[in-house]
Formats: C-alpha cells, structure tokens, sequence
C-alpha cells in the first residue's frame, strides 16, 4: 500500500522586521507520521499594488513507502525570505484562502516589527494576544452592567454604526478638550467554572471618551461585546457595561462604577 499526498500546512509564521525590506516566513508542517520523507514546496509572491501576500504550496511525500503506523511525530518547518513592499498592512492568503492581516505599515522608521502567527486551514487558530484577546466577565464586576431588553436590543448593519450608538454626548459639544477613541478586536470569553460549552468568541467594542464638561464628570469607557447575524450580515450588542471617571472629590481622575459627587 502506497499513499501520496500532499500533507497539512500547520501554521505560517511572517516577520518584517524594523529598517528592512525583507519578509520572513517560517511554514510549518504540523502533524506527520515519521514515515515516509515529507518536503516542502512553497511560492510566495508579495503585491504592493493590492498589498497582500500570497503563499502557495504544501508538504508532499517523497517517493513510495510503506506506512506502517501514523504515529505523527514527525514535524517539518521551511524557512523563506524574500523582498516586502514596504510598509503596508497585508491581506494574507494561503493557498487560496484568506487568513487575516500582517500590519507592518509602521516598520519603516523603526517604530515596531511586524510578526503574526496564522493557522493553516486544517488547524484551528490559536488564539493571542496579536489575533485574539480572552476576556472574563469578572473583569467587569466594578463596571456598570445594562441590562439590555431582548425586545429592545442595540442593533446596526456596521459594527461603525454600532459603536456611533454607544458613544456618549459631550455636555457643551465643542467647549473644552473633547475626544474619544474606538477600537475592535477579536474577542473571546475565558470559560468560568461549571460553564457549559458554547460559543465564546465576539466581537470587543471599547470606547474611551474624555472631556465631559460637566461638574462631576469628565469622562466615561464602554466596553460591548457584539456578535454578527449569519442571515443579515448586521450585528448586536450582546453584552454592555460602562464606568465614568470623576471629576472631583476623592475619586478625581479614577475609572468608577459609583456615583460621582
């Protein structure tokens, strides 16, 4: 019995370090049985133009063998360079498939390297602190929880749109220092005890506003997690709290779920 095939691509590993223009790939093989011979044939092709990065390949067997056990303890990692664009922020696509993001749109003055981790399609991401952050609920036990109404939920077709809706109104719009700044992110929840299994990932809206002018607050944070209808394609905050920062008293420039004085 003879097998050939082309054998899993476990994780592609992408670097573009500070003050250089070339791009740095470690290919994974995962999991192989140590018998037969795997190598490893990859193209990876890099677009300015489109700013993305393609890579194109696999493990393959080399010549015919018997297997007799797949014990898989075998492994193989391939390393490659070859020259970047400049500083973009990449779309990655792995034989054919669409990964994710390598930002390296800040590396050019030295300011930060680029490096990200992406799963091959047979392996299921591992989730890190550049991909994916883990939340738990008990983070949030000194924040203010709503408690939404399933009959009035916040919804909106954009996750933009959504997080327009959390934001606040500054008291005197266009007096003093005003700003706010929103990011999102790939979330999960961290499994508490005795939870049963469910679907834990999220979308992470956080919102930081400052600025308030008002006698007894200066600024308030939200943090939402949202999730997307597979039908509609628009998205709804499954989860809200917020805390406000006092202007005064002895709480003065401190986060706080209590009422200001």
């Amino acid at each position: 019995m003879t097998t050939q095939a082309q054998a899993r691509v476990g994780q592609i590993c992408l670097e573009l370090a500070t003050g250089t223009n070339t791009l740095k790939a470690e290919i994974a093989s995962g999991c192989l049985p140590t018998s037969p011979r795997h190598e490893g044939a990859f193209d990876i092709q890099i677009d300015g133009d489109t700013a993305s990065i393609t890579v194109n390949g696999g493990f393959k067997q080399i010549g015919e063998a018997r297997i007799g056990t797949a014990d898989c303890m075998g492994s193989r990692v391939l390393e490659q360079e070859v020259e970047a664009a400049g500083p973009r922020r990449y779309s990655v696509i792995v034989n054919d498939r669409y990964l994710g993001v390598l930002d390296a749109s800040e590396t050019q003055f030295g300011s930060r390297a680029a490096r990200r981790c992406f799963a091959g399609p047979n392996q299921r991401q591992i989730p890190s602190s550049e991909t994916m952050t883990t939340y738990s609920k008990r983070q949030f036990s000194d924040w203010i929880k709503r408690q939404g109404k399933k009959s009035d939920p916040i919804k909106a077709p954009t996750l933009g749109e959504l997080a327009a809706q959390l934001l606040g109104e500054h008291p005197g719009s266009g007096e003093g220092r005003p700003s706010a700044s929103i990011s999102f992110g790939s979330a999960q929840w961290r499994r508490e005890p005795m939870q049963k299994l469910a679907d834990r990932r999220f979308m992470a809206i956080r919102i930081e506003e400052h600025g308030y002018l008002d006698d007894s607050i200066s600024g308030r944070r939200t943090f939402a997690s949202a999730r997307q209808d597979q039908q509609t394609g628009g998205w709804k905050v499954t989860g809200l709290w917020r805390q406000f920062m006092c202007a005064r008293g002895k709480r003065a420039g401190q986060w706080s779920a209590q009422p200001c004085p």
